[in-house]
């Protein structure tokens, strides 16, 4: 017997199930001429971050995709949640308002209580638009000189080693599943800065182990600072000696950080294709990867789906790293 309950749900289902293969038709007029105005591409942080500045190197080859001028607008603020909300709240979901978003995100439902939105269904992605690697790196001490000798310096001194990054977001988790991974004794010292503070840590040996991206190759150079692992698919080529973070023990290491551009949920298909389109061309011309290149940062142009897949399976490695670690969502 077929309760109310189930005859709601199998009602809905069919709703949806039909709307979907209505949605070529119920598309609304306005859809069918995007775009007529400028696009706004929001940044959830300050002008002059690598964030940023992705955005503003494919803005331009995107609104030649698009015929219509995108307009890089940053909105920084509660850690990104200003913008996040504004795109959210744009009603009609008209595609005008586009977001990029740094891998940070998805972390977001672990550090903020009781947040307004859920990431990936409030703000589907649209594509990854560039990816990166990020290098675990240490002070220039002769305690250590590798990776393997870091774990057995910090095993031999447990609590005296101290770690650190930004409060929340993925260079936390990150370096909370190294770790976890290794059973290791080490305190965690917050920064608001981000790298640029906790490089100076490093530097000051304040803290023993921190995260950076392929930017702080000069310090290895130079021998200030000393890269440990590269949290990345594959070994760099200004990194050689350097193993990967799969090749030292950590394989379910989500691999590096990516920039995605997301819209806001409710938008018709056709616009989000048109958008998508106008990001895989841009990313594709030889300028993009040019500039991209100097912020070390490589294109990658890839499906709403694999966008999605790609977050949701970080979402939940790192959901989990939290859960072992205990971390407790804070009020903003």
């Amino acid at each position: 017997m077929i309760t109310n309950l189930k005859l709601g749900a199998l009602a809905r289902a069919a709703v949806l199930a039909l709307a979907s293969v209505l949605s070529p038709c119920l598309t609304p007029a306005w859809a069918q001429d995007y775009p007529s105005k400028p696009v706004r591409l929001l940044v959830p942080g300050a002008p002059g971050t690598v964030l940023e500045t992705a955005a503003r190197i494919i803005a331009p080859d995107m609104g030649k995709a698009l015929g219509q001028a995108v307009v890089v607008e940053s909105r920084p603020g509660a850690g990104g949640i200003i913008a996040y909300e504004h795109v959210i709240k744009q009603s009609p979901a008209d595609g005008y308002t586009v977001i990029l978003c740094a891998s940070d995100l998805v972390t977001l439902p672990i550090f903020v209580k009781d947040l307004s939105f859920d990431p990936l269904r409030d703000l589907p992605p649209v594509s990854q638009v560039a990816e990166g690697v990020s290098v675990v790196f240490a002070p220039m001490t002769p305690a250590f000189g590798s990776y393997a000798e870091f774990i057995a310096y910090v095993k031999a001194n447990p609590g005296k080693v101290n770690y650190g990054s930004a409060a929340f977001g993925q260079p936390r988790l990150t370096l909370e599943l190294i770790r976890q991974k290794h059973d290791l004794d080490m305190q965690f010292v917050p920064y608001k800065g981000g790298s640029a503070d906790t490089t100076r840590a490093i530097l000051a040996n304040e803290i023993q182990l921190s995260l950076h991206g392929e930017a702080v190759e000069p310090l290895t150079r130079e021998r200030k600072v000393r890269a440990l692992a590269i949290v990345g698919p594959q070994r760099l080529p200004n990194f050689p000696d350097v193993p990967t973070i799969a090749e030292v023990g950590v394989p379910e290491m989500p691999a590096g950080f990516a920039f995605t551009l997301h819209i806001r949920a409710g938008t018709s298909r056709p616009i989000i294709d048109r958008v998508h389109a106008a990001t895989v061309a841009a990313v594709q011309t030889a300028e993009v990867k040019s500039q991209m290149a100097k912020f070390r940062i490589y294109p990658i142009g890839n499906t709403p789906e694999v966008a999605l897949k790609r977050l949701t399976e970080q979402a939940a490695v790192f959901a989990s790293v939290a859960r072992r670690a205990g971390l407790q969502p804070q009020a903003q």
